[in-house]
């Protein structure tokens, strides 16, 4: 998802309720977001394997088969049509976390962490 839609979906859940903060601020809160989703589950845009490029820097947690997920770059409010650097399954699921922490309403944290379940469940599927 871009930055300018998740944006976008964060002001109209959090609008009514409270002000959104300066953008600063904005970016800490989806970064934190970002890493709370990927210390949650297994995002494939932040695998990383034995052998690749950098592999062993930025280096947020370790996976069984010599691979790592790495930490999300921070997003840059200046360049909206940059994407998050998330599944595109679990981008509702960083909007949510944004959510709860500017509007502190559990139902929004639930609604992360049903999404991120979701996408393991998906991801471990048989077809």
């Amino acid at each position: 998802m871009r930055l300018d839609a998740a944006l976008e979906h964060i002001k109209l859940r959090c609008a009514q309720s409270y002000a959104l903060p300066s953008d600063e601020m904005i970016t800490a809160l989806l970064h934190e977001a970002l890493i709370y989703v990927a210390r949650s589950c297994e995002p494939t845009v932040l695998i990383r394997h034995d052998g690749s490029e950098h592999f062993g820097e930025g280096v947020l947690r370790l996976l069984p088969n010599n691979r790592e997920i790495i930490f999300p770059e921070k997003p840059d409010i200046t360049k909206p049509q940059k994407h998050l650097m998330m599944d595109e399954e679990l981008s509702f699921a960083v909007i949510n976390y944004v959510c709860f922490l500017l509007c502190k309403e559990a139902g929004y944290l639930q609604i992360c962490d049903r999404d991120i379940l979701l996408y393991v469940k998906n991801q471990y599927s048989v077809v």
